[in-house]
Protein backbone atom coordinates (compact mmCIF):
# COMPACT_ATOMS: atom_id res chain seq x y z
CA UNK A 1 0.00 0.00 0.00
CA UNK A 2 1.65 3.39 -0.82
CA UNK A 3 0.44 5.73 1.84
CA UNK A 4 3.08 8.56 1.16
CA UNK A 5 1.42 11.91 0.40
CA UNK A 6 -2.47 10.94 0.61
CA UNK A 7 -4.66 12.39 3.07
CA UNK A 8 -3.91 12.28 6.80
CA UNK A 9 -6.85 11.93 9.51
CA UNK A 10 -7.29 15.07 11.75
CA UNK A 11 -8.26 12.25 14.52
CA UNK A 12 -4.60 11.30 15.85
CA UNK A 13 -3.02 12.59 18.76
CA UNK A 14 0.60 12.36 18.97
CA UNK A 15 1.61 11.35 22.86
CA UNK A 16 5.16 10.46 22.07
CA UNK A 17 7.53 11.69 24.86
CA UNK A 18 4.55 12.68 27.32
CA UNK A 19 4.83 11.79 30.98
CA UNK A 20 2.44 8.86 31.97
CA UNK A 21 0.79 11.19 34.23
CA UNK A 22 -0.36 13.59 31.38
CA UNK A 23 -1.29 10.77 29.00
CA UNK A 24 -3.03 8.29 31.52
CA UNK A 25 -4.23 11.11 33.89
CA UNK A 26 -3.10 8.61 37.11
CA UNK A 27 -5.19 5.97 37.96
CA UNK A 28 -8.62 6.55 37.13
CA UNK A 29 -11.92 5.01 38.02
CA UNK A 30 -11.50 1.72 35.32
CA UNK A 31 -7.48 1.49 36.00
CA UNK A 32 -9.01 1.37 40.05
CA UNK A 33 -11.56 -1.23 39.41
CA UNK A 34 -9.48 -3.56 37.57
CA UNK A 35 -6.70 -3.14 40.81
CA UNK A 36 -9.53 -4.17 43.16
CA UNK A 37 -11.03 -6.96 41.26
CA UNK A 38 -7.34 -8.24 39.80
CA UNK A 39 -6.33 -8.82 43.67
CA UNK A 40 -9.81 -9.82 44.55
CA UNK A 41 -10.06 -12.75 42.00
CA UNK A 42 -6.55 -13.79 42.93
CA UNK A 43 -7.56 -14.51 46.53
CA UNK A 44 -6.33 -10.84 47.95
CA UNK A 45 -8.47 -9.36 50.81
CA UNK A 46 -9.27 -5.79 51.19
CA UNK A 47 -5.92 -5.18 53.09
CA UNK A 48 -3.93 -6.25 49.59
CA UNK A 49 -6.85 -3.94 47.55
CA UNK A 50 -5.69 -0.81 49.95
CA UNK A 51 -1.93 -1.61 48.98
CA UNK A 52 -1.92 -2.22 45.28
CA UNK A 53 -4.25 0.98 45.06
CA UNK A 54 -1.77 3.38 47.18
CA UNK A 55 1.20 1.80 45.36
CA UNK A 56 -0.28 2.24 41.86
CA UNK A 57 -1.26 6.02 42.52
CA UNK A 58 2.37 6.38 43.41
CA UNK A 59 4.08 5.11 40.21
CA UNK A 60 3.75 8.25 38.26
CA UNK A 61 6.56 9.02 35.90
CA UNK A 62 8.26 12.72 36.85
CA UNK A 63 7.75 15.20 34.02
CA UNK A 64 10.56 14.83 31.43
CA UNK A 65 12.77 17.67 31.36
CA UNK A 66 14.41 17.15 27.62
CA UNK A 67 11.77 18.06 24.48
CA UNK A 68 10.60 14.31 23.18
CA UNK A 69 13.04 14.12 19.40
CA UNK A 70 11.05 11.24 17.08
CA UNK A 71 12.97 8.71 15.28
CA UNK A 72 12.57 8.64 11.17
CA UNK A 73 11.42 5.04 11.88
CA UNK A 74 8.82 6.70 13.99
CA UNK A 75 7.34 9.36 12.08
CA UNK A 76 7.34 7.14 9.23
CA UNK A 77 4.35 4.94 11.48
CA UNK A 78 2.91 7.96 12.66
CA UNK A 79 2.01 9.08 9.12
CA UNK A 80 1.18 5.05 7.98
CA UNK A 81 -0.96 5.07 11.18
CA UNK A 82 -2.93 8.67 10.14
CA UNK A 83 -3.36 7.64 6.37
CA UNK A 84 -5.13 4.40 7.44
CA UNK A 85 -7.60 6.01 10.18
CA UNK A 86 -8.31 8.57 7.34
CA UNK A 87 -9.21 5.75 4.85
CA UNK A 88 -11.28 4.08 7.35
CA UNK A 89 -13.16 7.61 8.18
CA UNK A 90 -13.95 7.86 4.21
CA UNK A 91 -15.27 4.05 4.03
CA UNK A 92 -17.16 4.37 7.04
CA UNK A 93 -18.66 7.68 5.55
CA UNK A 94 -19.07 6.84 2.50
CA UNK A 95 -21.08 3.24 4.07
CA UNK A 96 -23.34 5.19 6.38
CA UNK A 97 -24.29 7.91 3.91
CA UNK A 98 -26.07 5.29 2.09
CA UNK A 99 -28.47 4.66 5.66
CA UNK A 100 -31.64 6.98 6.34
CA UNK A 101 -31.04 9.27 8.49
CA UNK A 102 -33.57 8.21 11.16
CA UNK A 103 -34.33 4.79 12.09
CA UNK A 104 -37.74 3.41 12.85
CA UNK A 105 -37.95 0.26 15.45
CA UNK A 106 -40.55 -1.90 14.69
CA UNK A 107 -43.56 -2.60 17.20
CA UNK A 108 -43.40 -3.38 20.37
CA UNK A 109 -39.85 -2.76 20.92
Amino acid sequence: MKYEGRRKSSNVEDRRGMSVGKVGGGLGGIGLIIVVLFTLLSGGGIGDVITNVGNSTQQTAPPSERPYISSEEEDELMEFVSVVLADTEDVWSRIFNGFPKEVSHPQGM
